[in-house]
């Protein structure tokens, strides 16, 4: 008896010693905190290869053998690739991330920093070769035994010849830079024979490995600029055309057999300085003795005063067809003008389709802007098939259909400002044999696509909520889910609007079936209504939402006959991984469900192995290897394994009753060894609904905008995050009702301390917390981020990012107020945290950033104002420079950490720091943190 009181009191040391090893998660563990990218499993199964990434500092990349569970790891490996047969594995090599900081502190200028280099590891012989200072690297897609990768811009060591004894001047040697390009390297992995290129600004396999296509600016000894082809297989080298001048966009077709690219040729004195570059399109073939000229400013298929456009890629396609951008000729700035002569004025017209702000916000890509026009490489045909008045046009069948798809918004580009998105278009069949147009529907509130095989145009039209088919061959019009007894929007659908559709999942073989989302389900519909649409997954009894899942490229045209899907189980919140036949029609068959989230689904092409990743809240997201049954399963990864050496937490699903009594769900995270008969503070936290990432890890990091859950609960809070439904009209009051409702909800579990309750919401959910504190005094404090607190103000304001005005998000999206201004200003009034500010008694942070580009800061700076001037204790940050959610990681962690003061300091009494009390005069601004705590 003895014995075992003594064993038992050694169990209890040991936990507890245990126990108090462990510690609560600080600011200072987030660049420890790993992820993994770029996960891939090679096309035979045999290799998985992946890397493991620190939130600051060195990736490892990692191969995994799949027979045999070995493992690899490469220092600082990065971005890899398997060679075909996967018999090499190529990788960028990053500069040691110390080493680079270093020489910047010591203001080493930045072409003498260290470059990455490139990986070459050899499966067969099991060696490492290492290339330094490579900045780019490619393969052929379906051929072995060949790799090409460009060099940095290399120091020119060779110097000038002595010219003191003769009258002559020095030759000028051409040096690397970016705009004269640097070497590129052929590599046989087999033979390890090595070719050089110099000056290479551009290259190109096609996708069958017989040739590789370049651009260079030309070596002054022996070769001009232009465009080379190395034929692979007989290894040699000549020009599809090296005139001078400047080539780009170099595009092979399928087989290999057809090159085209764009190039300006003009070698004259002047030509550099002109304002306006002309080029043309060229096309090659193997059997050619030099590339052919297809099209330029001169052509006279092209509208008057168009030409071809330097920066859209061409696209070949496997019929003869060749299609390639073209644009209206620029004006240009007259160069004679001095500064001061230069007028700058915007002319805002009511009639734009677009406002001035919107313009300037796209004004870079409005200057690249191509409209497609096809040359048929046959028959020597040319046609422009986009215009200013159908700006967009959408190829068939990856080029090879008789049709292409013209899209158009210029009728209707005005109503985006007031009725948001998506906008309004017509479609029309534009034939790229003879130029035809035929408008097949006109002013959808939807986008349109072709089907794979380009049978059919489809699209969902939001203002109906209905799917459609277009039949080209019979030029017929068939609304697919008409007649189908489900529902094909979003069920929780709650804005003064059309709601949106689940989505699709694709095409089966030759566009026989479509198969459309509903809620839980995949329906496989018939394009033409032959025959009635299918349930595939008959999800909705069971409740679980099925989505078809690709996992590897054969997938991206068709939907092959056994696919995988993923489905989440929506009473618990369950998820899985199942399979389907589509040969068989049977129900899918469940092969995987857990309280995890699955992801990142892969299969290997010619092998039955899959990796997918999986994650909770508990456990980081690591990859596992099973075969395509899943019944057997191993974990690959595992990253994190530090998480150990801390307190972390659980979460669960809670349910309470709104005031209308309805259910509402949230979810409750919980300090680890949680005692139900504790007192905790409670942090809230909301932005419209959440609980459907229940099963989501959560890693320690730095805070671009919302709390970390993972910091707070290692640190002694209970979190809670409420789902909101909303009633349009009146979002605020929605919030109140479930947020208030939850908040009471918690305080009667009993674990929370009433007393020592926080709020924090960013964007959408930082006007809802500017809202609430005006209607409560249940938190002790708060922290909104970029709040909107004037809707009156912000409603006739832009979003600066995109140019967009702020209407349309009042009157039909997020704000949800259904109206405009002047039709109901007591909505916009009854909704803004500004006008009821003297009732705000909570102490309330406030982070807006004067480049937000979303929420314009000046609405922040009102309430601030307001706050200021009712004394009510108010702070906002302004991190200069930053947008709507901060970037720099710098910024972020300086946000953590006071945002986790702020809370700390009104919710377990902690001490306060320096900015809080005493704020930071602009003048010590980027010197004087403040972060520093006052002495108890």
């Amino acid at each position: 008896m003895q014995k075992k009181s003594i064993f038992l009191i050694f169990l209890l040391f040991s936990f507890f010693n245990i126990h108090a090893q462990k510690k609560s998660l600080s600011h200072e563990v987030y660049d420890i905190w790993q992820s993994i990218e770029n996960e891939q499993v090679s096309r035979d199964g045999q290799k998985v290869s992946y890397s493991i990434t620190p939130q600051d500092g060195d990736a490892i990349l990692e191969v995994y053998w799949t027979d045999t569970q070995q493992k690899k790891q490469f220092s600082r490996g990065e971005k890899a690739q398997f060679s075909y047969n996967a018999n090499h594995l190529i990788f960028k090599i990053k500069a040691q991330k110390d080493s680079v900081e270093a020489l910047r502190r010591q203001k080493v200028d930045k072409k003498k920093l260290p470059k990455d280099s490139l990986g070459i590891y050899d499966f067969v012989t099991n060696t490492l070769t290492k290339v330094p200072q490579v900045q780019s690297f490619a393969m052929p897609n379906k051929a072995e035994g060949w790799l090409a990768y460009q060099l940095e811009i290399q120091k020119d060591k060779t110097k000038e010849k002595d010219s003191t004894d003769t009258e002559e001047e020095p030759k000028k040697l051409k040096k690397e830079s970016k705009d004269s390009g640097t070497k590129l390297i052929l590599q046989n992995l087999t033979t390890i024979q090595k070719d050089t290129f110099l000056f290479v600004k551009e290259y190109l396999f096609d996708e069958n490995g017989k040739y590789l296509a370049f651009s260079t600016t030309g070596n002054d000894d022996d070769q001009e600029a232009g465009v080379y082809v190395y034929d692979l297989q007989n290894q040699f080298l000549k020009p599809a055309l090296a005139k001078g001048g400047t080539y780009k966009n170099l595009v092979w077709d399928k087989s290999g057999e057809h090159l085209a690219f764009v190039a300006d040729t003009d070698t004259s004195e002047n030509h550099e300085k002109a304002l306006v570059k002309y080029y043309a399109l060229y096309h090659w073939q193997p059997n050619f003795e030099e590339a052919q000229l297809i099209a330029n400013e001169n052509t006279s298929a092209l509208p008057e005063n168009w030409m071809i456009n330097e920066y859209q890629k061409p696209i070949l396609s496997e019929n003869g067809k060749l299609y390639f951008g073209t644009n209206p000729i620029p004006l240009v700035q007259d160069t004679t003008l001095l500064p001061e002569e230069i007028i700058s004025v915007e002319v805002w017209h009511y009639q734009d389709g677009y406002l001035q702000t919107q313009q300037n916000a796209n004004l870079k890509d409005e200057k690249k802007k191509a409209y497609w026009a096809v040359a048929d490489l046959n028959t020597g045909n040319t046609l422009q098939l986009a215009n200013l008045e159908i700006p967009e046009v959408k190829l068939g069948n990856k080029g090879n259909s008789t049709y292409v798809l013209g899209v158009s918004d210029v009728p209707y580009r005005q109503l985006i400002s007031w009725e948001g998105f998506p906008p309004y278009y017509d479609f029309y069949l534009i034939n790229t044999q003879t130029g035809e147009k035929q408008q097949i529907v006109k002013k959808v509130k939807g986008y349109a696509n072709f089907s794979p095989a380009a049978k059919y145009v489809y699209w969902y039209n939001v203002a109906d909520t209905a799917w459609y088919s277009y039949s080209i061959e019979n030029q017929q019009l068939y609304n697919v889910t008409k007649e189908i007894d489900s529902r094909f929007y979003n069920e929780f659908h709650d804005y003064p609007d059309y709601p949106w559709a689940y989505g699709n999942a694709g095409w089966t073989e030759d566009d026989a079936q479509w198969f459309i989302y509903d809620r839980y389900d995949i329906w496989a519909v018939d394009p033409s209504n032959h025959t009635k649409a299918q349930n595939l997954t008959n999800g909705r009894k069971s409740q679980r939402s099925f989505r078809y899942v690709k996992t590897n490229s054969k997938d991206d045209q068709f939907i092959p006959q056994e696919i995988y899907l993923q489905f989440v189980n929506e009473e618990d919140k369950s998820e899985g991984l199942a399979k389907l036949d589509l040969n068989k029609s049977k129900k899918p068959q469940v092969l995987l469900e857990s309280s995890h989230h699955f992801s990142d689904l892969q299969k290997a092409e010619e092998n039955t192995q899959i990796i997918f990743s999986r994650e909770n809240f508990q456990e980081s997201p690591n990859l596992f290897l099973a075969d395509s049954e899943i019944t057997n399963t191993d974990q690959i990864s595992n990253i994190n394994p530090q998480q150990d050496d801390y307190f972390w937490g659980s979460v669960e699903l809670t349910t309470w009753q709104h005031p209308d009594g309805s259910e509402l769900e949230g979810m409750i995270y919980k300090p680890e060894n949680f005692d139900p008969n504790q007192q905790y503070p409670l942090m809230v936290y909301f932005y419209e609904r959440n609980t459907h990432n229940l099963h989501r890890y959560i890693a320690p990091a730095p805070i671009r905008s919302i709390i970390n859950r993972s910091y707070f609960t290692s640190n002694g809070y209970v979190v809670f995050v409420p789902d909101v439904k909303y009633v349009p009209g009146y979002p605020g009051q929605s919030a109140y009702d479930c947020v208030i409702s939850g908040t009471e909800h918690m305080i009667q579990q009993g674990y929370v301390d009433k007393e020592r309750i926080g709020v924090q919401g960013h964007s959408w959910g930082g006007y809802q917390i500017a809202y609430l504190v005006t209607k409560t005094n249940i938190f002790k404090c708060a922290e909104a981020g970029a709040p909107v607190s004037n809707m009156t103000s912000a409603y006739g304001g832009i979003r600066w990012r995109s140019g967009l005005s702020r209407m349309f998000q009042y009157e039909h999206s997020q704000s949800r107020l259904g109206a405009t201004l002047w039709d109901n200003p007591d909505l916009y009034l009854e909704n803004s945290p500004l006008f009821e500010a003297d009732k705000i008694d909570t102490p309330l942070l406030m982070m807006h950033n004067d480049e937000d580009g979303a929420v314009p800061w000046y609405q922040g700076i009102e309430l601030f104002v307001a706050l200021r001037r009712l004394g009510r204790p108010v702070w906002m940050l302004n991190y200069n420079g930053e947008a709507h959610g901060l970037q720099k990681r710098q910024n972020k962690t300086d946000f953590a950490i006071r945002l986790y003061q702020f809370f700390d300091y009104y919710l377990k009494d902690e001490p306060a720091p320096i900015w809080l009390k005493e704020g930071i005069p602009a003048i010590q601004k980027g010197i004087n943190t403040g972060l520093d705590l006052e002495k108890k």
